[in-house]
């Protein structure tokens, strides 16, 4: 049995880029379809699918709420929930500097 229509306890709504608001695990498997090209390569992505693709399993609260987890992990990383930000880009994902940063 799998267990992609379970909801989310909140949706997650992206301010921008290409992934529509998730209501469930069916919405998130439709919203990786929704990357650009290589997205998925990128560690944060591998790990909210990897999450993703556990929850629709099992079904268990606690890895519905690890893919809800590491999916809004994503989207934040790549600056989707800032309204501030430039359009995505496709350019190889860098490494944040360590934080906090040493005086």
């Amino acid at each position: 049995m799998d267990y992609w229509h379970n909801c989310f306890k909140y949706p997650i709504t992206p301010k921008r880029g290409p992934m529509p608001q998730m209501f469930s695990l069916i919405d998130a498997k439709g919203a990786f379809l929704e990357l650009p090209r290589g997205f998925l390569r990128r560690s944060h992505w591998l790990r909210a699918g990897d999450a993703l693709l556990a929850a629709s399993q099992t079904g268990r609260l606690i890895d519905i709420q690890w893919a809800f987890d590491t999916l809004v992990a994503a989207v934040d990383e790549e600056g989707w929930f800032d309204l501030g930000r430039e359009n995505i880009t496709t350019e190889p994902h860098r490494v944040r500097d360590a934080w906090p940063l040493a005086s």
